[in-house]
């Protein structure tokens, strides 16, 4: 068994894991043009089976068939699964070629949901770069005015740990006039929140005069 996951920006298909350990090394590479069995498979995005002298990829003879099927998510080619070594006589055949497209499938699930893991992680890291690279002192609260995230500039300035500040109510973390200004506000009034009252005020434990 192998599986190769296709790499769309450099047209390859790559392989990620195999049960031979007389075969391919993990990594080596193949062209999504080319000849070779996973390659064509990725290509016709149907079930492809040969047998096993003209189409095994492990690097192993073996008898029966070599059947590589395409790993497909939603809107992309994920890779394909090689399987190698089948049995040849086969009325139950239909069944196991169907078998094996169902585990296609479900491996296909699995790997197009990690990949989207991957994606809404990598956006995560990239937002909370661009949030702590602001010079602004920046905190965002939940509808109780308490913190639920700050960037680093701001924990920087209170000398504190983020994960001390988070779950704290803002005016506390600011000072009296802060506080007290903040404390005046109707959390539930979205109007109060969002409007235009800002106001210069001291924040004692930021060291100055801030717009809020």
């Amino acid at each position: 068994v192998s599986a190769w996951l296709h790499d769309r920006r450099a047209r390859e298909l790559v392989l990620s894991a195999s049960s031979s350990t007389a075969g391919s090394a993990e990594g080596t590479r193949v062209r999504t043009d080319s000849n070779v069995l996973p390659a064509v498979a990725l290509r016709k995005e149907v079930t492809v089976r040969q047998d096993a002298g003209a189409g095994a990829v492990s690097g192993q003879r073996r008898g029966g068939h070599v059947i590589a099927l395409p790993l497909r998510g939603r809107r992309r080619a994920l890779g394909v699964l090689v399987l190698e070594g089948l049995a040849v006589d086969c009325d139950a055949g239909a069944a196991s070629l169907e078998e094996a497209e169902e585990l296609a499938h479900q491996l296909s699930t699995a790997i197009e949901n990690l990949l989207l893991l991957e994606d809404v992680l990598r956006s995560r890291r990239e937002l909370t770069h661009a949030f702590d690279s602001l010079e602004d002192l920046v905190a965002v609260c939940d509808a109780r005015l308490r913190v639920v995230h700050v960037n680093r500039t701001f924990g920087d300035r209170l000398a504190l740990p983020r994960d001390r500040v988070i779950d704290h109510a803002l005016g506390g973390l600011l000072g009296s006039a802060a506080r007290d200004w903040i404390d005046s506000i109707d959390a539930t009034d979205p109007g109060q929140i969002a409007g235009p009252d800002a106001r210069e005020l001291d924040a004692d434990r930021l060291g100055g005069r801030f717009t809020m």
